[in-house]
């Protein structure tokens, strides 16, 4: 896998769903992205996973379907990072978390979900705005997830995000359009973690993540200085790769 000099490599597995395939609306407010991960037992990953498929899915569907969630995804952990399960819920606000919890949670009880809490390992969770949302008109199921987690100093972020918005995005547009991507995401941090910042790159198949960087790297070269500026811009940086358990919702 290619890695940044000397910013390291991107992205990991993530959400594309229930999202139109076309960038989001700067008119509107941002979505929330309620973002947790899990360490579970190796000898129990393959029950854990059957549980989530059994019992969540469909309290995750009726919750979409009623309007309190905007889609939700999960994913086993293919590289980097210490947790090996991912599950991301998507609200439309801040003030909508607390309510898709509760609804989550009484809704798997309703169902009789047993206990599977003797899996987990270790938990954290973290919540994001998803400010940026680029979509691939007719892409297919995103079989990966490539996620760049950055720190970026606070005092950085306004140069960093128009690096982004006048250098990196066109870059990611064009490998989207190109059919090297089904498209990417950017988050930024609310609560949780010790991270800021992060880029989704939602990619068809594992193949394609080197020549989606071979775009982005080509990019990077051709700014010069600026690409200099942000390489130290940030204190702290991680990469995870996850696959798909391959039940999403919405429009991809």
């Amino acid at each position: 896998m290619k890695r940044l000099a000397p910013l390291a490599a991107l992205f990991g597995v993530a959400l594309a769903i229930g999202f139109a395939p076309v960038a989001a609306q700067e008119e509107e407010a941002d979505p929330y992205v309620r973002e947790s991960y899990w360490q579970i037992s190796f000898a129990d990953l393959e029950d854990w996973i059957g549980t989530y498929t059994d019992y969540v899915v469909p309290a995750l569907t009726s919750m979409q379907e009623e309007g309190l969630i905007n889609g939700f995804t999960a994913g086993q952990h293919s590289s980097g990072g210490e947790y090996n399960f991912r599950f991301v819920m998507i609200v439309p606000d801040w003030g909508s978390i607390d309510t898709a919890l509760q609804a989550l949670n009484s809704k798997m009880a309703e169902a009789g979900t047993p206990d599977f809490s003797g899996m987990v390992q270790a938990h954290e969770d973290h919540i994001w705005r998803l400010t940026d949302l680029y979509q691939r008109e007719g892409a297919g199921l995103n079989e990966y997830l490539y996620i760049a987690k950055f720190n970026v100093r606070p005092s950085e972020l306004e140069m960093w995000n128009t690096y982004f918005d006048e250098v990196w995005r066109p870059a990611l547009m064009g490998a989207t359009e190109d059919g090297l991507m089904n498209g990417f995401a950017v988050e930024q941090h609310e609560h949780g973690g010790a991270m800021n910042w992060q880029l989704l790159l939602l990619m068809p198949d594992w193949d394609s993540i080197d020549d989606a960087w071979d775009v982005q790297f080509a990019a990077f070269a051709a700014s010069g200085e600026r690409f200099d500026a942000l390489a130290r811009a940030f204190t702290a940086h991680a990469d995870d790769i996850w696959e798909t358990i391959s039940i999403e919702t919405g429009s991809n």
